[in-house]
């Protein structure tokens, strides 16, 4: 049961994110910025938010303007989403989309040499 809402909170954390992204938050560094995914510890005292950009030569630029509003995103998912205590927020790049990727080449691959 307790994992169930964990994983409630986690998508509340990912939506609210990704829509204070998307409306609220004016810094250029994360204009680009799309959030994937929350992963909350299962005391709910950290969150680790994973996030994608188009250019990953940017990810540094990215992660110096979340560090800027981290307390400006806090606020607003402290307000938003009704718990005790508002976690607090680890940012980082998502290498699970570029590994995706790979996965699928790989898989084309086998394809190609299972099919000749």
């Amino acid at each position: 049961m307790e994992h169930l809402r964990l994983k409630k909170i986690e998508t509340s954390y990912y939506q609210e994110l990704s829509n204070i992204l998307l409306t609220h938050v004016r810094d250029p560094r994360l204009s680009l910025v799309r959030v994937t995914r929350v992963k909350l510890s299962p005391d709910l005292s950290q969150a680790k938010v994973f996030f994608d950009l188009n250019d990953k030569s940017k990810a540094n630029d990215a992660l110096k303007g979340f560090r800027k509003c981290k307390g400006f995103l806090k606020k607003h998912l402290g307000s938003s989403i009704p718990l005790r205590y508002t976690p607090d927020l680890d940012f980082r790049l998502d290498d699970f989309i570029g590994d995706k990727n790979n996965l699928d080449e790989i898989f084309e691959k086998i394809k190609k040499e299972h099919n000749e």
